[in-house]
């Protein structure tokens, strides 16, 4: 019984928030009451009777045009006093607002014109609704790998016009628990819609919710991407996630076991031959569970890159020079051969060599690396081959220094 009274103020309270609710079946009563007090020698009138709320949320009882007739004379005075000490109306009728919920008596005093004086009451009971309380829920991680434990807290609950006496939070999967704050812990991957309901002290409720993303444990591979080209020595680099230590990391090529690390962070290179292969990375985490990345790179022989040098780009007949192809690289294997190529149909099968050259002219210098799976690459540079000179020191014959050997 008590709830539906509860129900029924509340529903009056927000009600009454669109204006003035009219009591005209309380009108008669009002009036019989009245008039009994003042008994049959006077006649009772009320206009109507209202019930409003003020700007402060109060309830307020409104009594229209009162009027209380003598039968053998007038009605010169009227006055109405409301009960709750505030300054009496000195009129037939008077709205006033009760500032706290009670029982409240109204006396009406009415005077003739012969002074004779008689007064009346009534009562009324102010009563203040209910506000429910306000509902707030928090939860940490939002996001985590599963096993995953969250904690939730309705601690930022509040209740506008009591207190708060129960929360309960229901984690979206079948379980509850009672309080403001709770753990609990996820088992499967899924998306939970955490909600917390709470009651204050008169029984009214609230409820807020949230969502926790719990993720299945897993393998992330950075490097290489599924379905790309790779030279043979291709670069692995991934990680394990889980809600528990990943205790190790595997790489699997073609369903063999070629490589183990104990890390959730795995980086290495591994050989490969020609072809399309597949690679499988998996973790292990505490508890012994697994999970893993599958992806398939196509792998091929890259060939290598050649680099030269030279210690002169230009010299005089007779000079020398010095070649070198020692910068030269194989992005996944190893250098097998080099041939250098001085222009002048001179060549050296070395990664560094000299030559003379006895010509004047200009000269395409070669370097040809060749890999251990055959693949090659050039590198070349000029080098410009100078005549001997003489100098002129100045404008006579005179000055004229012929070379050694060639007298004038």
């Amino acid at each position: 019984m008590a709830g539906v009274v509860l129900v029924a103020m509340s529903a009056l309270w927000w009600r009454l928030g669109s204006g003035p609710i009219e009591l005209d079946v309380a009108t008669p009563w009002l009036t019989a009451a009245i008039g009994e007090n003042f008994g049959s020698n006077h006649s009772i009138e009320v206009g109507g009777t209202q019930i409003e709320r003020d700007a402060n949320g109060r309830t307020a009882l409104r009594i229209r045009d009162i009027v209380v007739r003598d039968s053998d004379g007038t009605i010169v005075a009227s006055a109405i006093n409301f009960g709750d000490g505030s300054t009496v109306v000195q009129s037939a009728s008077a709205s006033h607002t009760y500032n706290a919920a009670g029982t409240y008596t109204i006396t009406a005093m009415v005077t003739d014109n012969l002074g004779a004086a008689t007064s009346k009451s009534a009562t009324v009971v102010v009563t203040v609704p209910n506000r429910p309380p306000t509902a707030a829920i928090s939860a940490t991680p939002g996001s985590a790998y599963a096993p995953a434990t969250v904690s939730a807290s309705a601690t930022g609950s509040s209740d506008p016009d009591g207190t708060i006496v129960s929360s309960i939070i229901s984690f979206g999967d079948g379980t509850s628990a009672s309080g403001l704050s709770a753990s609990h812990s996820y088992s499967a991957a899924g998306v939970y819609t955490l909600t917390a309901k709470i009651t204050d002290n008169a029984g009214a409720s609230s409820s807020a919710s949230t969502t926790v993303t719990v993720k299945a444990p897993e393998v992330i591979v950075s490097s290489p991407a599924s379905g790309a080209s790779v030279p043979l020595q291709v670069h692995v680099v991934a990680s394990g996630f889980s809600g528990l230590p990943v205790t190790s990391m595997q790489v699997y090529v073609d369903s063999a076991l070629v490589y183990t690390v104990a890390s959730p962070n795995l980086d290495t290179t591994l050989a490969l031959t020609t072809g399309t292969h597949t690679l499988i990375v998996k973790g292990w985490d505490t508890a012994g569970h697994s999970f893993a990345k599958s992806l398939t790179v196509t792998s091929a022989n890259q060939p290598p890159v050649a680099a030269l040098s030279v210690t002169s780009g230009s010299i005089l007949i007779g000079g020398s020079i010095a070649a070198s192809a020692t910068g030269s690289s194989d992005p996944d294997g190893s250098i097998a051969s080099t041939v250098i190529s001085f222009g002048d149909g001179a060549t050296a099968s070395a990664v560094s060599a000299s030559h003379q050259y006895k010509l004047a002219g200009t000269y395409t210098v070669k370097a040809t690396v060749t890999d251990n799976l055959g693949a090659s690459s050039t590198a070349t540079t000029t080098v410009v081959v100078n005549p001997q000179f003489v100098a002129i020191r100045g404008s006579h014959l005179g000055d004229f220094i012929p070379p050694a050997g060639n007298p004038m």
